[in-house]
């Protein structure tokens, strides 16, 4: 019995210690810790490397069906609907230069019947969000050699055996006339350029004379890398002011804007008119955007079906 006892008192210890300790836990969760509040700071330190990048959008652009003569706009565009691309600066550098490059056919493709001998590249015409006037970065047109020159009065002294040449400086829906007469040592090199005042159109003649020095004819310069360029300005295409690139051996001629790749765009012969953008003070900083607008012109001529890719590269530069 009296073991019977022990049990119960330490019974009624344990329990005891346990309502004890309760209590003790739920005072103290009743009456609160003392709130503490403190901060401290740490210093940041990042330096960004030098790295010249550049993102540029869309990667794809799809016209058509498109009829001849006609342009093609963002509201013939087959994927977004886009109306320009866009230059995003996504490095750490000022870009300081912009200009493009677009691929052409290698020979004369009118008059071949294939769609594939044509170049999407050669139709590309690009605007900056400043001058709204649309260029092609660099239009190539192959000459004719041969007496066929239509109804087109050409220059005083041209003559296909000693090597001139005539062509046609094709748009969309109209066209200008041009003659170069070979210089003394009967190649192109520092040759004649002469050009139509005005285009001809499917419903317009335009000025097919070339004789009458209206506009003037202008002297091509020898830029020194087997090439010749000059300044010529075609007054009914939005006043267009066009780098006229002809390599010494005559075999095509190119109209540039914004390709300081041809050989006399952005030097002395054709100042200023070699880059979409060439500024430090206005430079494309990082993080900033350029919007360059862009169309492709179908000149008449160019048979049904899919036109051969071409290509429009992006140029950019820190220097």
């Amino acid at each position: 019995m009296k073991g019977e006892r022990t049990i119960v008192r330490l019974s009624n210890a344990v329990i005891l210690i346990i309502v004890l300790l309760s209590i003790s836990l739920f005072s103290h969760t009743d009456s609160g810790f003392a709130q503490f509040k403190g901060n401290d700071t740490i210093t940041i330190s990042i330096d960004i490397s030098e790295k010249s990048m550049v993102d540029i959008n869309p990667s794809n652009l799809s016209y058509g069906p498109l009829d001849p003569g006609s342009v093609g706009d963002s509201d013939d565009e087959n994927i977004g609907n886009y109306s320009g691309i866009w230059i995003e600066n996504i490095g750490s550098t000022n870009i300081t230069k912009i200009w493009f490059n677009s691929t052409y056919p290698s020979q004369r493709p009118f008059g071949s019947g294939n769609p594939e001998a044509y170049d999407a590249g050669n139709f590309v015409v690009v605007s900056s969000e400043s001058t709204g006037t649309y260029y092609f970065p660099n239009r190539v047109e192959y000459p004719r050699t041969d007496d066929d020159t239509l109804y087109v009065t050409p220059p005083g002294g041209f003559d296909f055996s000693n090597g001139d040449i005539f062509g046609r400086f094709r748009n969309a829906s109209y066209e200008y006339f041009w003659a170069i007469i070979a210089s003394a040592v009967g190649n192109c090199s520092e040759g004649t350029f002469y050009y139509s005042g005005t285009p001809h159109t499917k419903d317009d003649t335009g000025d097919v004379d070339l004789s009458d020095a209206n506009p003037s004819s202008l002297v091509l310069v020898a830029t020194g890398v087997g090439w010749s360029a000059t300044n010529a300005t075609f007054p009914d295409s939005g006043g267009a002011n066009y780098c006229v690139s002809v390599p010494d051996d005559c075999s095509k001629v190119v109209f540039s804007r914004w390709n300081a790749d041809i050989p006399g765009s952005g030097g002395n012969v054709c100042k200023d008119i070699g880059y979409f953008m060439n500024s430090t003070t206005n430079a494309l900083f990082p993080g900033n955007v350029s919007k360059g607008n862009i169309k492709v012109y179908v000149p008449y001529g160019v048979p049904m079906g899919a036109i051969k890719n071409g290509l429009l590269t992006i140029y950019v530069s820190n220097e």
